[in-house]
């Protein structure tokens, strides 16, 4: 495969699997969140705190996708065995454990994160019975995500897409039947989305164990010393870089709740767009990954060079697609999450800056994960870390004061901005040494 890369087919060949199946793992929201806001408008911002704090507890450690992406993937590429082994195994034991330690801190403390929440009394049950399924299945989508990682990290990117797109539909279908058919309310939604992730589990750890480069010897493997250090240094500064990017989403929910239900609905739906748009992106980001490990790896820098150039005009062809298409068709999209006039007419406040932001902030998406595949873990994080400080807080407080849902999507869109420019820097210091 690697010698197609430094075509548009090849690359799009390789991109084209990682971009449905990154596509379908926010549509589990997406769908959730249509269904749920046809259906009552309550029952959307209780489900907009529930997956506002879950999906902050998967973002935090989304190191379990980067990380054994980017070594796998270089360890594939000098052809270590052993330690690619030891990495997928150690990555595997990490996100049990860190399934179970969330639920251990976080399910004593809920209603202390639904005050923080400001979340309205008349949606704090839904909000608990959503939020509690989920978190006992967290362990589940986290061994999921770090199967998912692996398979990628191999360049076995039609796999994972298989297995999300089982996950999704298990999730879908019970997610409808429990709405519209089985009275389950939110407790089914959730229930659906954890026997989706824990189906999909299931399946990726299959794929792994028949794999002729991991499996033989897996179960057995030893972890050893450089693997776990390798991992968890790269785990640390990702996390440092998920932390802010979480704190801004986790954040801007919290200000859309202080506004009021209405703009908590209608921020619901808008985030859910939004990271739909990027999901989609990040499948061309992770072939900017696994390029990067690779080539890197094997000293290939000029190649390197044009391939990355091919891989950001993909980017923007993307961004330029969900752009025209919001713009040109906004009820359409729109129509699919609620019919509710009031949440409608919110929404409408913010829309013309989801749209014009599309196209660069794909960009940024992309050279994202040019710097994953650079092993820059620290430079991201200490970017995002910088746009939290110097962006998202100063407009996020005016959000805040003046109750305004248009600065809290201000505040987003900065910090996005802001990660395109250092990026970019960055990768054309790297390539250009």
């Amino acid at each position: 495969m690697e010698k197609n890369w430094n075509t548009y087919k090849g690359l799009w060949a390789l991109s084209f699997p990682s971009i449905l199946a990154s596509m379908l793992e926010p549509l589990s929201s997406v769908v959730d969140t249509a269904l749920v806001g046809r259906f009552d408008t309550n029952f959307l911002a209780a489900l907009a705190i529930g997956v506002s704090v879950i999906s902050s507890l998967t973002w935090m450690f989304n190191f379990l996708v980067h990380a054994p992406i980017q070594r796998i993937s270089q360890l594939l590429g000098k052809g270590d065995l052993d330690s690619l082994r030891s990495t997928a195994k150690f990555s595997m034991l990490l996100a049990f454990a860190l399934g179970i330690l969330l639920i251990i801190i976080f399910y004593p403390l809920r209603g202390y994160i639904y005050a923080f929440m400001s979340v309205d009394p008349t949606i704090v049950a839904q909000t608990d019975v959503y939020f509690s399924y989920r978190l006992f299945g967290q362990v589940f989508i986290l061994l999921f995500t770090v199967n998912l990682a692996i398979l990628r990290g191999l360049a076995k990117v039609n796999s994972a897409f298989l297995y999300i797109f089982i996950a999704t539909t298990i999730n879908i279908i019970f997610s409808y039947l429990s709405l519209y058919h089985l009275d389950l309310g939110l407790k089914g939604v959730a229930i659906g989305t954890v026997l989706g992730n824990f189906v999909g589990f299931i399946c990726s750890f299959i794929e792994i164990l028949r794999d002729k480069n991991i499996g033989i010897g897996f179960l057995s493997a030893h972890v050893d010393k450089e693997s776990k250090l390798s991992v968890v240094r790269a785990s640390a500064n990702i996390f440092g870089r998920s932390f802010f990017l979480t704190t801004c989403f986790f954040l801007s929910t919290k200000v859309a709740s202080h506004i009021g239900v209405v703009e908590l609905a209608a921020h619901q739906i808008l985030l859910q767009i939004w990271l739909f748009a990027s999901f989609f992106t990040d499948g061309v980001a992770t072939t900017g990954n696994i390029v990067c490990a690779r080539l890197s790896g094997e000293k290939r820098k000029g190649e390197l060079r044009n391939i990355l150039k091919k891989i950001n005009l993909l980017g923007m062809i993307i961004g330029f697609i969900f752009a025209l298409t919001y713009a040109v068709f906004p009820y359409f999209v729109l129509g699919r999450f609620t019919e509710d006039v009031s949440v409608l007419s919110k929404i409408n406040e913010v829309w013309i800056y989801i749209v014009i932001s599309q196209m660069p902030l794909a960009v940024a998406y992309v050279l994202d994960g040019h710097m994953f595949g650079m092993n820059k873990f620290g430079d991201l994080k200490n970017y995002m870390m910088m746009a939290f400080f110097l962006l998202f807080l100063p407009i996020i407080y005016f959000a805040y004061t003046l109750k305004s849902l248009q600065y809290v999507w201000i505040a987003i869109i900065a910090v996005g901005l802001f990660r395109l420019i250092t990026n970019q820097l960055t990768i054309y210091r790297e390539l250009n040494k």
